[in-house]
């Protein structure tokens, strides 16, 4: 091979590394509250291995590996501070391995490395939090005083949605019951729900639950089924 074809080789080389990590930017839907500190959720489609940037109210993705990873939520009570105090990274949901590779507590962005080894795409939602009593800020899992019935409800009624786009590939939803159980953990969240069926035009209701731990704060299992 010639000076030049070698070169050529090296040039198309490199513009393949750059596409394979082209970043993608998305601004954080700002729900407002925390008064006490703030939190950032964050669930993305993730083929591969990617890597999730959060700096203030914009999330960057990075293609590693695999398939163009796509965010599926991102919300924020307020903006993440650029030196946030008692600093915690929760893995809420995903069927992978998570892992923070860089701590934004000294002023840099949080970057969170995505392994999905598994065929086909899989939702990963995780949190970050600050400026609340979380004990370690090492941790990587909420405190349980902090995970309350409405966090439950909320995780349960995410992942009812992702089942309910994968089991009828349908996003119009509504729920319209919904109680949590008492009793020790894993909490049950169920109710009912309706669903569009575009090919008969009507709503159909469903029942639907899910076993929360709260001490992880994520889901363990949910169903969807006819009522």
């Amino acid at each position: 091979m010639n000076v030049r074809a070698l070169a050529t080789v090296t040039v198309l080389a490199a513009t393949a590394g750059t596409l394979a990590a082209q970043e993608y930017g998305r601004r954080a839907t700002i729900t407002g509250g925390g008064r006490d500190g703030g939190r950032c959720t964050i669930a993305v489609l993730v083929d591969g291995t990617s890597e999730v940037e959060i700096r203030r109210d914009r999330v960057m993705l990075r293609d590693i590996s695999g398939h163009t990873p796509e965010v599926k939520q991102f919300e924020c009570t307020s903006p993440m501070p650029l030196h946030p105090e008692n600093f915690a990274f929760r893995t809420n949901e995903g069927r992978g391995h998570m892992d923070m590779v860089r701590d934004p507590r000294g002023g840099e962005s949080a970057v969170v490395r995505i392994e999905d080894r598994e065929g086909g795409p899989g939702l990963y939602r995780f949190s970050l939090v600050w400026g609340r009593d979380n004990g370690d800020p090492r941790m990587t899992h909420p405190d349980e005083r902090h995970f309350t019935q409405r966090d439950a409800l909320k995780v349960c009624q995410d992942s009812i949605r992702d089942q309910a786009m994968q089991q009828f590939h349908e996003g119009n939803i509504q729920f319209r019951t919904t109680a949590e159980t008492d009793g020790d953990r894993p909490d049950v969240v169920s109710g009912n729900l309706e669903i569009h069926n575009r090919d008969t035009g009507r709503d159909e209701t469903y029942h639907f639950s899910c076993s929360v731990d709260y001490g992880a704060g994520r889901v363990l299992d949910s169903h969807i089924e006819p009522r």
